[in-house]
């Protein structure tokens, strides 16, 4: 008997454990709808049916999905510099986050963690580079990072930096960044402007469109 209660409680710890470290738990997602009049930014996922969300406690930690694997969007694009114009398919993986800026005003974040292009010869010799990219307000022209974000409640929309743009193995366009980037808030990232060089509003001579949207599992991500 003091054997099988000995494993017992062995058992028992491991399922705590392996409950601890399920990607659920490592993601910080809370089962359910964000709850209803918060005064603070609650950030919202279905996940392949169900929902989740984070709100309280989670302030400035970098979110991936409910299954811990980054979020995907995907869609056609369209780089465009004077030398060359390519139509591709387009991938991005980010996670999002919620935190306070040194102003206590709440900002949401959004990390492009990795982006891919495809879709004939010369979009697969093309590549997206300079990762992490960071979400930022549109005044941010230069020293995009992890203290970026678009403050909320308000339009998700903004500038993104830092990025390169590569063809076949050469930089065509580097230390860069994109104006004209929106969330719908929903599952559509839309990309609509100029790529222009860090420090300056001046555009660069490239430019960067296209719709993205997420990639099941997650059916949407919305920040209430």
């Amino acid at each position: 008997m003091h054997t099988l209660k000995r494993n017992s409680l062995i058992t028992g710890a491991l399922g705590g454990a392996l409950l601890l470290l399920s990607p659920l738990s490592q993601a910080s997602w809370v089962s359910g709808a964000c709850p209803s009049g918060l005064s603070v930014p609650c950030v919202e996922q279905d996940y392949n049916g169900t929902v989740y969300h984070f709100n309280g406690g989670h302030e400035d930690d970098w979110h991936p999905d409910a299954n811990g694997d980054d979020f995907s969007f995907s869609g056609s694009g369209t780089i465009q510099c004077p030398s060359q114009t390519l139509d591709c398919s387009v991938n991005l993986d980010a996670q999002v986050k919620k935190f306070q800026d040194d102003q206590d005003v709440w900002r949401i974040g959004f990390k492009v963690t990795d982006a891919s292009v495809s879709g004939g010869l010369l979009c697969s010799l093309a590549d997206l580079s300079g990762m992490p990219w960071y979400l930022a307000d549109s005044s941010t022209h230069d020293n995009f990072g992890n203290d970026d974000g678009v403050v909320w409640p308000g339009p998700i929309q903004g500038n993104i930096g830092t990025l390169e743009v590569l063809l076949a193995g050469s930089s065509v366009a580097s230390n860069i960044h994109a104006h004209g980037v929106s969330y719908d808030n929903v599952d559509t990232f839309s990309l609509t402007g100029d790529l222009y060089n860090n420090g300056t509003d001046t555009a660069q001579g490239c430019s960067l469109s296209g719709d993205l949207t997420l990639d099941s599992p997650v059916n949407y991500l919305t920040v209430f």
